[in-house]
């Protein structure tokens, strides 16, 4: 995704209660945490006009289509490389209209069942991953129920009946943005619930893949990396029940 992907709302449009997207997340941390803009978000598309409409207009098709290609260009010099591409576009939610979100069960079951190859399959002595791209996601954080599509997800197998699993937001930007991150961080979470049994085979990692990144080589050690536990509990506290957006959820807001 371009690094103006952060358009995505909070909510989507046709949920009520506690819903949120792992953009709409990323983008309320990159507005520098702003109760306001927040609260603007969560209200809904009616307060969204008569307060603060500029705040939410979609991004420029003309950046939008940047930071596709880019994207694409990427994505090309990984599949080429990779040991397996699985394109997960198939469960994108956008393809089955109200009832789309209900397909990322579909795809973290999937994803569950790739990841469980990969460990009774052994190592792969050539070091090349396995690349899933664009798969949706959905699960329970806190108080929140949260849904997102992570863009890339790598497995390497290794000795022992383990795989090293490394998530991957994919930006146009020139450099890593802790908004970014934090995506990263909720999809790491969302998969570890949906791991069960498997965790202990399981090393999770996160990593930003940006324009400057080199794709010469698919070895783990090559490619980006960043340490998880932090963010993962930044993200845990944020959507706790006693946490920041549970609470600015039950302020009023002041117009």
């Amino acid at each position: 995704m371009s690094e103006n992907d952060f358009n995505s709302d909070l909510l989507e449009e046709d949920d009520s209660g506690g819903s949120l997207t792992a953009s709409g997340i990323a983008e309320y941390i990159r507005f520098n945490c702003c109760p306001r803009f927040f609260k603007l978000k969560f209200e809904g598309k009616e307060i969204k006009k008569r307060v603060w409409p500029e705040a939410f207009k979609p991004i420029s098709p003309l950046l939008y289509g940047t930071g596709k290609a880019l994207e694409e260009k990427k994505v090309a010099e990984l599949k080429e490389k990779a040991a397996e591409y699985l394109d997960f576009t198939k469960y994108d939610p956008k393809q089955f209209g109200k009832s789309g979100w209900e397909k990322a069960v579909d795809s973290m079951n999937n994803l569950h069942y790739v990841i469980e190859a990969q460990i009774a399959g052994g190592e792969n002595a050539d070091g090349r991953p396995v690349l899933l791209y664009q798969v949706p996601m959905k699960g329970l954080i806190g108080v929140w129920d949260v849904k997102g599509i992570a863009d890339l997800i790598a497995i390497w197998p290794l000795k022992g009946g383990k795989v090293k699993v490394r998530i991957f937001e994919l930006k146009s930007s020139w450099k890593e943005q802790t908004a970014h991150r934090i995506q990263v961080a909720i999809y790491a979470l969302l998969l570890s619930q949906e791991l069960g049994a498997l965790s202990s085979r399981v090393e999770l990692e996160g990593g930003v893949i940006n324009r400057e990144t080199s794709l010469e080589s698919l070895a783990s050690e090559s490619l980006p990396k960043f340490k998880l536990s932090p963010l993962i509990q930044d993200v845990q506290r944020l959507l706790a029940i006693n946490g920041e957006l549970n609470r600015i959820r039950q302020t009023p807001i002041k117009r």
